[in-house]
Parts: C-alpha cells; sequence; structure tokens
C-alpha cells in the first residue's frame, strides 16, 4: 500500500474501485487473520518451556488474540487508507444483471469454461461497474489484476486497460 500510496500523493493517479473489491479486500482479511491465529494457536500449544518465561516480549506472544478484534483493526485500517487517498468507491447495487448474465452465458470474461465459472459473478459486476464508470467519466482507467479472466474482460471494454502485477497482495 506505501508504493501504491506515494503515486497516488503525487497526482499522477487515482484509486478507484467497486463496493464489491471493498468488501473482498475486508473478506480476505479476515479469511488471513483465522488461518493465521490459527497457526499461532498451534505454535502456543507447543510452546510449553515459553510460559516459564519471564521476559514480557516472550509472554506477549502466548496471549490469546481475539480474531474479530484484529479482524477490525486491520478493515479499519483499510478503511483509513482509502479515506487518506481519497479513492473513489463505485457502488454496484443499481447495476443491470442483463450484461453480466449475458456473458455468462456466453462463457465470455470474466467467465470460463465449467463449473468455477459461477464463481466469477464479482467479478463480472466489478468489471462492468469500472467500465461504465470510466465511459461516463470519459477516462481510461488502469486495472490491476493477476487474474487473467479478469484482465480478458477489461480488455474487452474501450477504456480499461488491464495491468498485471507479480507482486503478491
Amino acid at each position: 500500500f506505501q508504493a501504491l500510496k506515494k503515486h497516488l500523493e503525487s497526482g499522477r493517479l487515482n484509486l478507484v474501485m467497486t463496493d464489491i473489491t471493498v468488501r473482498e479486500v475486508k473478506s480476505r482479511i479476515k479469511q488471513s487473520v483465522t488461518a493465521e491465529l490459527i497457526n499461532q494457536k498451534t505454535y502456543v500449544n507447543g510452546a510449553s518451556a515459553l510460559f516459564n518465561a519471564s521476559l514480557p516480549e516472550v509472554l506477549a506472544g502466548l496471549n490469546k488474540v481475539d480474531p474479530d478484534v484484529v479482524t477490525k483493526d486491520l478493515c479499519d485500517q483499510f478503511d483509513a487508507f482509502l479515506a487518506e487517498v481519497k479513492a473513489t468507491v463505485i457502488e454496484t447495487a443499481d447495476l443491470s444483471v442483463g450484461d453480466v448474465l449475458d456473458k455468462y452465458f456466453a462463457s465470455q470474461p470474466p467467465f470460463g469454461d465449467g463449473e468455477k465459472k459461477k464463481y466469477e459473478f464479482p467479478d463480472a459486476f466489478a468489471v462492468q461497474a469500472l467500465a461504465e464508470w470510466a465511459e461516463d467519466h470519459d477516462v481510461p482507467m488502469f486495472v490491476v489484476s493477476r487474474d487473467d479472466l479478469f484482465q480478458q474482460a477489461c480488455g474487452a471494454c474501450s477504456h480499461l486497460i488491464p495491468k498485471t502485477t507479480d507482486r503478491k497482495s
């Protein structure tokens, strides 16, 4: 986020995302926190000798942590980041379902062939919202994703320019 923040502060870029993306980030935060705290619990359960330490930093690492509290903290930080960089969050509640369903039944990106295509609905609505917003504002929009089908869907829209990143999110 720091590198992105630097580019946004320069004024050369504006961050635009959909409410779907915001919810997906927060969902992934919750999943990551849950998985990582399971790892912490496994570590703590196997660290019996450390409970005899008198060092506060050792004992602090053995404390149980409430996943909801950690998730809320990280989501609040994400919300603060969005507010600080003055991100535009596009609401998707009023999007037409027709265009997305046409792509679904035609197996067009971001939908692929097979059973997994039904999981691409959030991406399809995100692409539709971004495309409509960019067209309404008559601005080209770089869309960053490592998802090939998402990039293909963006590439089919006149105002969207798909970009990829090698970095893990």
